[in-house]
């Protein structure tokens, strides 16, 4: 969500998949926040590592990677460091 010019904030959750907390309190900061009330930019992530949330899981079923450990990550890697390296990289 942009709204003019100011500071950009990055909202991240859900770097380990079964830890619930932090993915809700995003999920509803997402739907509750209307655009007028920001001056710059919100970035929402609350699933960082989308396999392992789907599952359940602290890591990926995919590659049994931890997300919280891949960073920076790697584009050509795994799929959990291809995951750290977009989220470490993207503009």
């Amino acid at each position: 969500m942009r709204n003019g010019t100011g500071p950009v904030v990055l909202l991240m959750a859900g770097n380990h998949g079964d830890e619930y907390e932090g993915q809700i309190l995003v999920s509803q900061l997402l739907r509750e926040i209307e655009p007028q009330w920001v001056r710059g930019q919100i970035i929402y992530l609350p699933m960082a590592n989308f396999p392992a949330a789907e599952a359940g899981l602290r890591t990926s079923p995919l590659d049994g990677g931890n997300l919280n450990r891949s960073f920076p990550g790697n584009p050509q890697g795994t799929p959990t460091e291809i995951i750290a390296d977009y989220i470490e990289h993207m503009n």
